[in-house]
């Protein structure tokens, strides 16, 4: 069978795990049989589903009770999952929710978290990078960019992650964070957050998703369900009342069922069966999906409008649906500043900085304080020494938490005294290590969604 709708629309599968896959609103349609002419729409979610409901053996699989989940159809009944992973919301990390903010392009960290005071860092970059009057200074070693000033005594900043044995292509260290994979040993065919939501995953229909930027194998699962949702509007748009959308749910709902696929069409085996299970699971998770989020009122004010805010918001109103949304990632901003860093950087934290903020303010302000982190990723750092204007690719980088962990500085602080053969820092805090304190803080055993060791940072108060 070909598991492939169009190569536009569905990313290639890996040995079975497929990826989150982002269709147009008038493909669907076109694919469904459901005729008429659409206008230009944004595109509707998709679902991030396994071919398979048996995990393979170089992926590592969270521990499933045999009993299956179950989801809503849009007629409310309850509808059953085969192979839906198993309820896991035991624990202190029951109702937590994780914000993965990817920076992509290899984010300098250093010019986020600028050591100024460092003689040996000055010499590596020009003044413009650490004239602590452009900077918010923080003591006299340390300053963080000035956009960040309206959330600086919020952050949780730590120094130098990055892995052992790094490499400089954007594609390996990408392929590198996204499995939780930081030898690049290409073992896991699951993402880190995929992993996740196979753990915390329960009955509700969607466990994790990425806003904007399309699918990410990052949230590639073996069992749950995540998407990949472009826009709010663009699924809001399903949850209206209308003809159209209800000819679309029934036979959304009739292929969840398997009232329209024909065996004798798709074939027997088993390997069919259970990528048509995954894919009625996904169906069933889209239309509740447009139910849920046909829920969410006006975007909330207090918000600036860039675009980093309005994924924000849009998440703190996602959250706020209390729907079993465990893990939302927001690919988001170029860092991949080879010239032009400190103008392009300036304006990217300034745009966050604000974001932030206000993100901050509204968790608070809707009871979610306690219950939702943000952590950032990138793929790497920046050189320490700049190329005139700009930064090449470099190795470890500083990642930001923001939540109830502990503010300030925690890691190690790289040794520019001892740079490698390319002239970058030596990583001082690994990543499988920062990857644990975020499976710790969703309440995850590490050992469960990554390689043996790792450790979560025990300076940040998350338990």
């Amino acid at each position: 069978m070909n598991n492939h709708v169009n190569s536009a629309d569905q990313p290639e599968s890996v040995d079975g795990q497929r990826q989150p896959v982002t269709v147009s609103r008038r493909r669907l349609l076109q694919m469904l049989g459901i005729g008429g002419v659409m206008g230009a729409t944004s595109a509707c979610s998709g679902t991030s589903l396994a071919s398979s409901s048996k995990t393979p053996k170089s992926a590592k699989s969270p521990k499933q009770s045999k009993s299956p989940g179950s989801t809503k159809s849009s007629s409310g009944k309850r509808t059953a999952n085969p192979g839906a992973a198993t309820p896991n919301i035991s624990g202190p990390g029951a109702n937590r929710v994780l914000v993965v903010l990817e920076m992509q392009g290899g984010h300098d960290g250093f010019s986020m978290l600028v050591p100024y005071g460092d003689a040996r860092f000055r010499s590596l970059r020009e003044r413009g990078w650490t004239d602590p009057k452009e900077l918010h200074v923080l003591d006299d070693r340390y300053a963080l960019a000035k956009g960040l000033a309206p959330i600086a005594d919020r952050l949780s900043l730590i120094e130098g992650v990055g892995v052992a044995k790094p490499d400089l292509s954007h594609f390996a260290m990408l392929q590198r964070w996204w499995h939780g994979d930081p030898d690049g040993v290409g073992n896991q065919l699951t993402g880190f957050l995929g992993r996740c939501c196979d753990v915390r995953a329960g009955s509700e229909p969607v466990t994790g998703l990425t806003l904007g930027g399309g699918s990410t194998p990052s949230l590639i699962t073996a069992k749950a369900t995540t998407v990949a949702l472009p826009a709010l509007d663009s699924v809001r748009e399903l949850s209206v009342n209308n003809e159209e959308n209800r000819r679309l749910k029934a036979t959304l709902a009739g292929l969840a069922n398997n009232g329209l696929v024909s065996k004798k069409t798709l074939g027997t085996s088993e390997s069919t069966d259970n990528l048509i299970a995954a894919a009625r699971r996904g169906l069933v998770s889209s239309i509740d999906l447009s139910t849920m989020v046909g829920r969410i009122g006006e975007a909330p004010k207090g918000y600036p409008e860039n675009d980093i805010a309005s994924a924000l918001s849009m998440s703190r109103q996602l959250i706020s649906l209390d729907a079993g949304i465990r893990i939302i990632h927001i690919p988001w901003g170029s860092f991949d500043t080879h010239s032009g860093s400190v103008g392009t950087h300036n304006d990217h934290m300034v745009r966050l900085g604000a974001a932030l903020a206000a993100f901050d303010k509204d968790l608070k302000a809707n009871g979610l304080g306690d219950r939702v982190l943000l952590a950032s990723t990138s793929e790497f750092g920046r050189r320490p020494e700049a190329n005139q204007s700009g930064t090449d690719h470099g190795t470890a980088s500083t990642m930001m938490l923001l939540g109830p962990t502990k503010p300030g500085r925690h890691g190690s602080p790289p040794n520019f005294g001892g740079l490698d053969g390319n002239g970058n820092v030596k990583a001082t805090v690994s990543m499988a290590d920062y990857y644990a304190t975020l499976a710790q803080w969703l309440g995850i055993d590490p050992s469960d969604v990554l390689s043996k060791g790792a450790t979560p940072i025990d300076t940040l108060g998350i338990s």
